[in-house]
């Protein structure tokens, strides 16, 4: 077996070295390549800043936002190389309709621009309604007129880690949707023809269908994204008593059941002529029943993507959690003595549990489909003195984190070795007779850092946003940097929270988190699931919080002092972004995002 199992490192390692040097480029020809962003520089065809918008898009991307020192660093550098003097930018001041100005720049729609990083070369000074703007090749913003035509920039992700597909969709709380183009008639679709067209998108790992609303939070997806489109239009959703009249039911049979809450009428049903069986809904969210052989347009819905972008987070090939990495091995089976040892000769050892937080990641990772192949030794053994468990490498193990299945038997010979269930308990073995697949660990690579005005903390990266805006757009922003909205899983990360913004001494004093009761009212969630565990209720300090005024606050934001309160979505706040330090390297592999403290698990193939 020794010897097999040699072999089989041996194997490994030469296929990850192979997988290195094939390597797909990070970008595609024509493209930049920096941190995680592709840049595409286009010299030869001078638009305006719309048409330059739209040629972006064409390229499944979009026109460029600086949002880091080292970014703006980056182009300047690669300005040298080609002809441009100047080049449009996604910034700009302008109306949602585009008629007129707010006198407020931004990039795009959604995201304040840092103005340490945003320099102006003597501007703006909208000397002819300049509200576009645009860079220079020494790094420097001016406020151009939106039809004067430049050439232009567009960035993509590396390994596009967006949520949602980056054309053309936005995103929801945990969904994506697709708003049909009210300008392109081939978009004005019977209800068929919609449903049709939204499960012709559909996947092997995501359905795509129409637009449904399963939480009361589902109509902001129209109120705030439907405006950009157009004020009048109706949008065919899934709702429709086709089957049998009068009783509304959703059009896919494994959906969310039909909650009457969730749909405001406008008044209606009336079925006119008997006919109308279908329901559109209005960008105030309210719904009318319609013939469903007429022509409208449509919103398509879909599960975001589970994967994230492809850094190393400094455990290479093997898993990220906290500050450890693991890899899980199902074979070859082995001995608690040999599975230590393969482990160390990868410089690591067997799994040793040393905290809540680890102890709830292990639990859910042994329910998983990495592990699903029964029992896995750890490195908990009582072999030195009999009923003293310690771990492989000695320390002494916490019995408070030992959670047994039945309490060490010791009811055969050498029976001083643990394993792990699928359900996470721990049972003791003979140490040398049974032959189990193993959990190996080892310390991450320390060499992690965060980027440009994100604080390090455990492991972690945390954003503290001073500009304000409501709570879906500080949603959007933190995961266009891939993050999450903060969500506080322990409390010593409380207490890095609470000094965080009690350095703050300037407005704003509030910042949005993730936690929201929008799905259940009173029931206080994250966003993700793997953050609502069983004791993170124990970790809100309310204070004479929540309150729920005028019945519409569920969002919640930290005070400067700490403490939580509970808002309405529409409020503007800062804001707290979260995400896991990057590694030095990066890799081409497909992870699974399942945070518990943002973890990431690597999937063997």
């Amino acid at each position: 077996m020794g010897g097999g199992f040699h072999f089989f490192v041996f194997c490994c390692v030469c296929l990850l070295v192979e997988i290195k040097a094939v390597d797909p480029p990070l970008c595609d020809s024509d493209w930049e390549a920096n941190d995680i962003y592709c840049y595409y520089f286009n010299n030869g065809d001078n638009r305006t800043w719309q048409h330059a918008i739209e040629a972006c898009e064409a390229k499944q991307a979009q026109l460029v936002r600086i949002e880091s020192a080292d970014e703006l660093s980056f182009l300047k550098r690669k300005f040298q190389g080609y002809p441009a003097a100047d080049y449009w930018t996604a910034l700009n001041q302008l109306k949602t309709d585009g008629d007129g100005a707010t006198g407020t720049w931004l990039w795009g729609t959604d995201e304040y621009p840092d103005f340490s990083i945003v320099k102006w070369n003597k501007e703006p000074d909208n000397s002819n309604d300049e509200d576009c703007g645009a860079i220079s090749i020494q790094a420097t913003f001016s406020d151009e007129q939106c039809s004067s035509t430049l050439p232009y920039i567009c960035e993509t992700d590396i390994s596009s880690s967006f949520e949602c597909p980056s054309y053309d969709w936005t995103e929801g709380e945990k969904d994506c949707f697709l708003v049909s183009n009210y300008t392109d008639t081939s978009q004005f679709l019977t209800w068929q023809q919609a449903n049709a067209k939204c499960t012709s998108m559909s996947t092997s790992t995501a359905t795509v269908h129409l637009m449904t609303f399963d939480v009361d939070s589902d109509s902001d997806i129209l109120s705030k994204t439907l405006p950009f489109y157009n004020t009048d239009t109706r949008y065919w959703t899934g709702l429709n008593d086709i089957d049998q009249e009068g009783q509304y039911i959703w059009v896919w049979k494994t959906g969310p059941t039909y909650n009457p809450q969730n749909i405001k009428w406008t008044q209606e049903p009336d079925n006119l002529a008997g006919r109308e069986w279908c329901a559109t809904a209005t960008q105030e969210g309210t719904f009318s029943d319609r013939d469903c052989n007429k022509a409208f347009n449509f919103v398509c819905r879909k599960p975001q993507a589970s994967k994230s972008d492809t850094h190393d987070f400094g455990c290479g090939q093997w898993s990220r959690a906290g500050h450890k990495c693991y890899e899980v091995y199902n074979a070859p089976k082995s001995s608690w003595a040999d599975a230590r040892a393969a482990c160390q000769k990868l410089s690591g050892d067997l799994v040793k549990i040393e905290s809540e937080d680890e102890l709830r990641y292990m639990t859910m990772q042994s329910a998983g489909q990495v592990m699903d192949q029964g029992t896995y030794w750890i490195g908990l053994n009582d072999q030195s003195t009999e009923g003293t468990y310690v771990w492989a490498d000695g320390t002494e193990a916490d019995s408070s984190l030992i959670n047994w299945e039945i309490s060490p038997r010791n009811a055969i010979p050498n029976q001083h070795c643990a394993g792990i269930n699928r359900d996470g308990t721990k049972m003791d073995f003979p140490c040398t007779v049974f032959q189990l697949g193993y959990v190996c660990e080892k310390p991450m690579d320390k060499s992690e850092n965060c980027p440009n005005s994100w604080s390090l903390y455990n492991y972690n990266c945390y954003f503290l946003s001073v500009d304000l805006t409501d709570r879906e757009t500080a949603l959007s922003i933190c995961k266009r940097k891939k993050g999450k909205l903060l969500a506080v899983n322990d409390a010593q990360e409380m207490q890095y929270v609470m000094s965080l913004v009690g350095d703050i001494d300037t407005w704003p004093n509030m910042w949005w988190i993730g936690l929201n009761d929008k799905i259940v009212n009173g029931q206080w969630t994250y966003p993700d699931d793997s953050d609502n565990w069983s004791g993170v209720d124990g970790l809100i300090p309310w204070s004479t919080e929540p309150n729920n005024y005028n019945g519409n606050e569920d969002c919640v934001s930290i005070e400067y002092s700490g403490g939580m309160n509970d808002a309405g979505c529409d409020r503007l706040k800062g804001f707290i972004c979260e995400k896991s330090s990057p590694g030095p390297a990066i890799f081409h592999s497909k992870w699974l995002l399942c945070f518990t403290s943002l973890y990431l698990m690597y999937i063997h193939h």
